[in-house]
């Protein structure tokens, strides 16, 4: 991981504890990187399963992504209910000719 953040391919930032300093990456900035440079990284040492679980398990992606799928779901239902509703104010077929005769 050191060389990719030396080739500037994976962003991280310095974080100073107890005069130890660790260099951390943020989940969104790993998730960028693995869709920019996966050819480039996948090969001996590293093959994509590996790279899927660390992406999805150690940098899960962030919620914010989630809250499309979940407003999407909304629509959908409500949509679903609404032609519910249509379907059961409307009279049937045969409803309308015994009515008309």
């Amino acid at each position: 991981m050191q060389k990719w953040i030396d080739r500037g391919w994976l962003k991280s930032r310095i974080l100073a504890t107890s005069g130890l300093k660790r260099e951390v990456i943020n989940a969104e900035d790993f998730c960028q990187f693995c869709k920019q440079h996966r050819s480039e990284i996948v090969g001996r040492r590293l093959n994509l399963d590996r790279l899927s679980f660390v992406q999805t398990f150690v940098f899960p992606p962030s919620h914010m992504e989630l809250l499309a799928v979940r407003e999407a779901k909304k629509e959908q239902a409500a949509y679903d209910t609404q032609l519910e509703k249509e379907a059961r104010s409307e009279p049937d077929d045969e409803d309308e000719l015994s009515a008309t005769a």
